[in-house]
């Protein structure tokens, strides 16, 4: 069945971007907004090619996620990127501020 085939991709050893081999570890993220607007989160794990919003975040709101490496995470306000950010390989906890990473 397709459950049985999604469960036997989803158990198997991911493999990091460039062949590195080491087991992904998850990683758990508290995104805080600390603009004066609500923000919209946004996460990619195809490297920035489609995004899924994950959760509106009212200002001095937060919202929190278990995420991996390579994983890619934006704040957007009114149709702009306002932060995004990179999980990096081998981080376990994170607080991220919507003013903590480069904008682009």
């Amino acid at each position: 069945t397709k459950w049985g085939a999604n469960l036997w991709v989803w158990n198997a050893e991911r493999i990091y971007p460039g062949g590195n081999s080491e087991r992904m570890k998850p990683c758990s993220v508290v995104f805080r907004n600390t603009h004066a607007a609500p923000l919209v989160l946004e996460f990619s794990t195809d490297d920035q090619a489609s995004w899924t919003a994950f959760s509106t975040v009212e200002p001095g709101g937060v919202a929190k996620s278990d995420t991996y490496p390579y994983h890619h995470w934006r704040f957007m306000q009114d149709g702009k990127v306002v932060r995004i950010w990179a999980v990096p390989l081998g981080l376990t906890t994170k607080t991220l501020d919507s003013r903590d990473a480069p904008a682009q």
